[in-house]
Formats: C-alpha cells, sequence, structure tokens
C-alpha cells in the first residue's frame, strides 16, 4: 500500500528560525529583539530598513555561524523520526536555492533523509522571485497534509484543498484560513498527523 505524503516546511517548524535570526541581528546591528517581537512575516518595519536590506541581511544570516547552531523547534527530531515509519515527508520551504547546501548541511546534521525530499521556493530570497506557490508544490508532489508557520503559505496549500497544520507563532495571529488548523508545537500536531494518517498515537517516548 502507498503510503500517503505529509509536507512539512522548515524555519519555525522543523528548526527555531526567527530566534537565532534575533541572535544573529542583535549582536550584528545592535538591536535586542527576541522572537515575540517578531509579529509580520515581513521584517521592514521591525529592522526599519528595505524590503533588499532585509533580504541581504537574511542571505548573510543564512552563511553565519548563527544558522550553523540553529536548533530544532522542540520535539521536531522525534516527531520526524515517528512519522517516516507512518508516511513520506516531503520538506517543502521558502528558503532560496542559493541556501540549498547550507540547508541540507543544517537539516542533515539532525535529520534523516526524507524520503519525499527537499523542496525549494525561489531561487533568491524575496517576494519578487517566488514563482509558485508551496500550495503548488505541495498539489505537484501529492501532499495530502503540510505543516507551516506562515499564513500566506497556508492558505495557498489551503486553497488546493490540502489541509494545513499551523504552528502558532507571534507572526500568524491574523484569521486562521479556511481549512487550517491552528497546534502550538510538535506535542499537539503529532498526534493530529498519526490520527490522519490513521494510526494509533502512542505517548510514551
Amino acid at each position: 500500500m502507498q503510503k500517503k505524503i505529509v509536507g512539512i516546511d522548515i524555519d519555525d517548524v522543523l528548526f527555531d528560525f526567527n530566534t537565532g535570526l534575533c541572535e544573529y541581528h542583535n549582536d550584528l546591528y545592535g538591536t535586542t529583539l527576541r522572537r515575540e517581537d517578531i509579529i509580520d512575516y515581513d521584517l521592514e518595519n521591525l529592522w526599519g530598513c528595505s524590503a533588499n536590506e532585509v533580504a541581504q541581511r537574511i542571505e548573510d544570516f543564512y552563511r553565519s555561524t548563527y544558522h550553523q547552531r540553529l536548533n530544532p523547534l522542540d520535539g521536531a527530531v522525534h516527531a520526524v523520526k515517528t512519522l517516516e515509519a507512518l508516511c513520506d515527508i516531503s520538506v517543502i520551504t521558502a528558503r532560496p536555492t542559493i541556501a540549498l547546501h547550507i540547508t541540507m548541511e543544517l537539516i542533515e546534521s539532525l535529520f534523516p533523509r526524507f524520503s519525499g525530499g527537499v523542496h525549494f521556493l525561489r531561487r533568491v530570497h524575496g517576494p519578487e522571485s517566488r514563482r509558485e506557490t508551496k500550495g503548488d508544490i505541495c498539489e505537484r508532489l501529492g501532499v495530502q497534509i503540510f505543516c507551516d508557520d506562515a499564513i500566506r503559505h497556508a492558505a495557498s496549500v489551503c486553497a488546493k484543498g490540502i489541509p494545513v497544520l499551523l504552528f502558532d507563532s507571534p507572526w500568524n495571529q491574523g484569521e486562521t484560513p479556511a481549512g487550517a488548523v491552528r497546534v502550538y508545537g510538535w506535542k499537539d500536531a503529532l498526534p493530529r498527523l498519526i490520527q490522519f494518517l490513521g494510526k494509533k498515537y502512542n505517548q510514551k517516548r
């Protein structure tokens, strides 16, 4: 029997991206930001700079030791290990392909090789570079449920009729898209995914 396909985002779903980004930005630019301060997915207002400068700073962050030290989101490693025995996992990220090798090194340091591969949404950082949506990629890959932290990406996936688990974060406190369910970390998401896969959840770790 063919396994179901679960799609998973990287940043702030697998890895605590914004905590690392805040540490990097504070040290280099003298800010005192915390993850809780990021209440908008777009960072121009928070950082007080242009969209192009935001893109450059994030690309610089990818190449920094701060990025190399990113921690996994609590419960992510256990969740992936559990799910890989039950389904195929396709990782779908809005990261640019210029960060492909750096990203793969980060992933492979903690996670097994994903059975459904790792798929990048765009070539460089910035909205003008986006050619297709995560919804398009999920549809093309046959993803049957998706995990993300961004409302815009969740909405694009839900628009394809694919359910989404939206990881609750300071920057996604707007209205939850129709077809998405808000979850509060992997302790909440993992049992829901296992139930979706038609399996019983064993809480013992």
